[in-house]
């Protein structure tokens, strides 16, 4: 968060002019009180796709998330990729998320099983999605 502040003066052509600016940086944390996934627990057929993605309270939290498939033979199952929200400027990545506008988890089924997929907060709170794959 960033504020922006100027000393307004006028000049002997009798323009206005910032003759000082300073910026003032905000480090204000909201951490997340509780975090759920969308959906929780999901099915789906080998070669279909499905994106979970998540809402954090509050909805302003500023709390970073992390995606984290459980299933130690996860790789077998499915593949899997972390889709950022573009920023303003265009790019993609993890420094664009913002309370309004968040990650989602892209999965695609690559062969039949059972998968826990753990979200983490950076406050510290959890939540799980279950996913069944099928042949």
């Amino acid at each position: 968060f960033y504020s922006w502040e100027c000393q307004y003066t006028l000049d002997s052509k009798k323009s206005v002019k910032c003759t000082s600016r300073q910026i003032i940086a905000s480090n204000k944390k909201v951490p997340a009180t509780s975090i759920k996934v969308t959906p929780s627990s999901l099915s789906m057929k080998v070669g279909g796709h499905k994106n979970l993605t998540y809402t954090l309270t509050p909805n302003n939290s500023t709390d970073k998330v992390k995606w984290t498939l459980l299933n130690n033979s996860y790789k077998k199952l499915v593949t899997s990729k972390i889709i950022y929200p573009k920023c303003v400027n265009g790019t993609t990545g993890a420094q664009c998320v913002t309370p309004t506008n968040r990650s989602k988890l892209e999965i695609t089924a690559i062969k039949a099983g059972t998968l826990d997929i753990m979200l983490t907060t950076t406050s510290g709170k959890k939540t799980y999605a279950k996913l069944t794959i099928t042949k």
